[in-house]
C-alpha cells in the first residue's frame, strides 16, 4: 500500500494524519465494514500504541 502525502516539498510535522490513514487502511483492508461519508472528517489523533486521542487545543 502506498499513502501519498503531497507535495512531498511540504514538511508535516505532529499526528495530524495518522487518524485519517489509519482509517483509510482499515476501510481499504475491510476492517470496517460501515459506509464513511465522503464529507466526513476526523479530528483526533493516534498514540503510539494505536488510542485515538482528542486533539488538545493550546490554550496559551
Amino acid at each position: 500500500m502506498v499513502i501519498n502525502l503531497s507535495p512531498a516539498e511540504q514538511k508535516r510535522n505532529g499526528p495530524l494524519f495518522d487518524l485519517s490513514i489509519a482509517l483509510g487502511v482499515l476501510k481499504s483492508g475491510e476492517f470496517l465494514k460501515d459506509d464513511i461519508s465522503t464529507d466526513a472528517g476526523f479530528i483526533g489523533y493516534l498514540s503510539l500504541d494505536g488510542t485515538i486521542l482528542a486533539m488538545q487545543e493550546n490554550c496559551n
